[in-house]
């Protein structure tokens, strides 16, 4: 292990998962070299002896390795046990979910379309400017309030729990102007409804849903329509690995060692 100058970490005897798809370590020593990944290697019983002096090592036998996993399409805040409900939003309930998303190895979590009283971002942006005041936490990214056609007479087709927290638009002119204000928060996406609910709900019009995307990238924002239809495949991924578990890359961008067998959730 020549080479690297930064304090070296074994972690010894893991199934480590890479992340391409398709390789995966049955038993293999992850080498960090700081907070880098400096080497992987197969595990075998000369392993098992204590490393050179200096080098610290972590037993991860019967525990396994992967890269930590993005959710990009999420509302926050919201559910309490098996219940969704806008009377459970709350900071600390973002917070809350922030921390199990963490202990179960989701590094970043994309809330679309449903804060309420700018609460995900002011939780957003504390966490830009303090990157490590609380390691627990997954990584929040925001669209702030998305944007729905009113349906007359009904809730709009909105999530049923923050039918109230979204945007009502009807006109290209009232989209554009909002899109500029969610800019002006700096939101990390632009999030827009166009699905009727199965028939039950007016839609977006595609004047609006042109002005929406066209101000999104005036203001050099991404924007995403949200529907209930899958596409041809009838495939839709939700969840992928943040990098792969290769030689020079991050390791904070993998969770640790975690058992395969099953394991309580916090509170």
């Amino acid at each position: 292990m020549n080479g690297p100058k930064e304090a070296l970490t074994v972690l010894r005897g893991a199934r480590l998962i890479v992340g391409d798809g398709k390789t995966v370590h049955e038993r293999a020593d992850l080498v960090l070299a700081g907070e880098r990944i400096h080497e992987i290697r197969e595990h075998t019983s000369a392993s098992d002896d204590e490393g050179p002096e200096g080098v610290e090592v972590v037993d991860c036998s019967g525990k396994t390795i992967m890269p930590a996993i993005v959710n990009p399409h999420g509302h926050i805040g919201y559910m309490r046990g098996t219940t969704s409900d806008a009377a459970f939003f709350s900071e600390e309930n973002v917070l809350d979910h922030l921390r199990r998303l963490t202990y179960h190895g989701v590094s970043t979590f994309r809330s679309l379309g449903t804060d309420r009283d700018g609460v995900e971002l002011a939780v957003r942006d504390r966490q830009r400017a303090h990157p490590n005041a609380d390691p627990e936490l997954a990584t929040l990214l925001s669209a702030g309030s998305g944007l729905v056609a009113p349906t007359p007479g009904a809730p709009n087709g909105g999530p049923f729990f923050a039918v109230n927290a979204v945007h009502e638009t009807s006109g290209a002119e009232d989209a554009t102007r909002f899109v500029r204000h969610l800019a002006e928060k700096n939101v990390d996406i632009v999030k827009f409804w166009v699905d009727d609910r199965g028939g039950t709900k007016a839609k977006l019009g595609p004047e609006i849903q042109r002005a929406v995307v066209a101000e999104a990238h005036r203001q050099r924002r991404t924007s995403t329509p949200s529907t209930t239809r899958s596409p041809p495949s009838g495939r839709v991924p939700m969840f992928w690995p943040t990098c792969l578990a290769v030689p020079g890359r991050t390791a904070n961008c993998s969770t640790s060692c975690w058992n395969t067998t099953s394991r309580s959730s916090p509170r």
